[in-house]
């Protein structure tokens, strides 16, 4: 079987939240997971080609969902997500 070519980052502090989320996607994604934005936002802009999917959890520690979203939407880099 042939490795998947398109990566999605799933952000979320619940740890069974993330491993149904990677489970239901690996077969058709490449997944990467993290617990709370702040993570998030380090792998996004990080590397800002590297994702074509970004789920994100609204209520998470350190900075939520929302304010990922608004940071990836005042950098021009990350148009495509």
């Amino acid at each position: 079987m042939e490795a998947p070519e398109s990566r999605v980052l799933i952000a979320d502090d619940e740890p069974h939240n993330l491993e149904l989320l990677q489970l239901f996607l690996e077969d058709q994604y490449q997944v990467d997971t993290v617990n709370n934005g702040e993570g998030a936002w380090e792998k996004i802009s990080a590397d800002p080609e590297l994702y074509d999917v970004v789920l994100l959890d609204r209520m998470m520690p350190k900075m939520n969902g929302m304010e990922v979203l608004k940071k990836m939407k005042d950098d021009s880099r990350l148009c495509h997500l």
